[in-house]
């Protein structure tokens, strides 16, 4: 069988992924700004240089992100036509935009509220994930690489683990973003995008050694 469909579909979904740990680092030092911002010892003059900073880095974090997003839909689009749990990881990726622009649209009313959908954009994270790994071992069972399908099998066990710890870490941070908790929950949030990057790793290492398999 001809798997030239999920050959370029895994390259897509390897590149938007380096660019999503990309944009994560920068988030991270954005995060690690705005803490720095909220400390009392703080002059006005470097508030304001660090609201400056974060808010550039923010934008870059964002079209980074974005630029991901694009790579990553093309691919598993191209991968679906030859496994069927990159389709699954379709519905997943769309159902995970509704629970963003739900999210952003309920921003106004709540830190709680928004912060429910977070939780559930993250859940369809997750899936994505977990979708487009099993697509993967099924693929290497396919093409008969071992090497690859052990590679697999050790991505998803350690993914479970840590989207466990953010879905965790998200909902703490949303309950104390609604206790107005602003400092606190920026941390965990942090915790969060930290642990999000250690996935991103794992996941990448899957799909580098993916794309030699066929």
């Amino acid at each position: 069988m001809d798997y030239t469909n999920s050959q370029k579909g895994i390259q897509k979904i390897f590149i938007g992924e380096i660019l999503t740990l990309i944009s994560a680092v920068i988030s991270i030092i954005a995060m690690l700004l705005m803490l720095v911002n909220g400390s009392t010892l703080n002059t006005a003059s470097s508030s304001a240089a660090a609201n400056m900073s974060s808010g550039g880095l923010v934008f870059l974090s964002s079209a980074l992100a974005l630029a991901a997003f694009i790579l990553t839909i093309l691919g598993i689009a191209g991968a679906s036509k030859d496994e069927s749990n990159f389709k699954n990881a379709l519905a997943a990726l769309f159902v995970g935009i509704i629970a963003n622009i739900a999210q952003t649209a309920v921003s106004g009313k709540g830190a709680l509220v928004a912060g429910l959908f977070a939780v559930a954009a993250t859940f369809c994270q997750f899936l994505v994930t977990y979708y487009i790994v099993s697509g993967t071992l099924n693929l290497a069972r396919a093409v008969h690489d071992r090497d690859v399908q052990a590679r697999g099998l050790e991505t998803l066990k350690l993914i479970l683990i840590f989207y466990a710890v953010i879905l965790v870490l998200n909902i703490i941070s949303t309950v104390l973003s609604a206790k107005t908790l602003t400092t606190a929950g920026i941390i965990t949030s942090l915790l969060a995008t930290i642990a999000s990057l250690a996935v991103g790793i794992v996941y990448l290492r899957l799909l580098n050694k993916a794309r030699g398999m066929f």
